[in-house]
């Protein structure tokens, strides 16, 4: 059964989340950094009147630095994490599953003709396991 994929834009990439997962956009303001926060987190925002962790898709999945303007709030888990973005580009239903068993995906062709671009898919149980051992002191 196909996904749908709810698009956004981080610098010249295109990653596509289960649109589900989805909650808001927020203009990315003030960033509190956290105290050695190198394990995936670029600090806390504030979205819909509480901190959130903003993700550090540098250190999580070697994506380019980059200071995004904007974030997408999406539902992992119990916890609500903030994304960097540009931009949302859109939603795709694609005819084949889009799914990858790593974090982020190698980009991939969409199979819609319309879009020029190819899509680096999330994968929240992976990205939720991999921040939650980065975080958990030894």
């Amino acid at each position: 059964m196909a996904e749908r994929l709810l698009l956004f834009r981080y610098k010249d990439e295109v990653l596509g989340l289960p649109a589900h997962l989805s909650r808001e956009v927020i203009e990315l303001g003030q960033v509190a950094p956290l105290p050695g926060g190198r394990g995936g987190l670029a600090g806390l925002v504030v979205a819909s009147g509480q901190a959130r962790p903003l993700l550090d898709l540098y250190h999580l999945a070697g994506l380019p630095r980059h200071s995004a303007p904007l974030g997408l709030v999406a539902q992992m888990g119990e916890e609500l994490l903030v994304f960097p973005m540009d931009e949302v580009v859109g939603n795709l239903t694609a005819e084949e599953p889009l799914t990858t068993a790593d974090m982020i995906s190698m980009p991939q062709d969409t199979g819609d003709y319309r879009l020029e671009f190819r899509v680096r898919v999330i994968n929240p149980g992976v990205l939720s396991s991999t921040l939650q051992a980065r975080l958990t002191p030894v």
